[in-house]
């Protein structure tokens, strides 16, 4: 499977990529580049080639040919997110949005979007679906706006 990681230098993208190439998948990564001067982790055998550009331009010729993307790019803790929650919506929410939408068109057929226990607010034990209610705490809701629910 030829898979797109968005994020692909965050916490769990710079993990997940090489796992998944270890498994046998074709893996490109994706991501701004913005961290990665400051990257602490090198400690995997192989890293995905990444592209290096923002979600908000992926355009759908980029996407051909992808079976698969695992979408984690996003401005992803509170205090960022307040610092500028416009831009923090325009990539977190808008971005998604748009590149979810656009995957359809070009074939790709399984979009997996993963997020934090931000999405639902405090963390708890209780376990979540997609059903779940929200209550977002990163800062980035628009007026008259909650979270992913519109």
């Amino acid at each position: 499977m030829k898979v797109l990681v968005t994020g692909s230098d965050g916490y769990i993208g710079a993990l997940l990529g090489p796992m998944l190439i270890e498994r046998g998948h074709e893996v490109v990564g994706h991501d701004t580049g913005f961290y990665r001067e400051g990257w602490l982790y090198d400690g995997v055998k192989r890293s995905p080639v990444c592209i290096q550009q923002d979600i908000r331009h992926v355009t759908e010729d980029e996407l051909k040919g992808f079976d698969a993307i695992v979408h984690l790019a996003e401005l992803s803790n509170d205090p960022l997110g307040q610092h500028s929650p416009k831009i923090t919506y325009e990539i977190n929410h808008l971005g998604t949005v748009r590149l979810a939408k656009i995957c359809k068109p070009v074939g790709v057929t399984r979009f997996i979007y993963t997020s934090s226990c931000s999405v639902y607010g405090a963390g708890s034990d209780e376990y979540k679906t997609e059903e779940s209610g929200t209550a977002p705490r990163s800062g980035f809701e628009q007026p008259g706006r909650s979270g992913l629910d519109h």
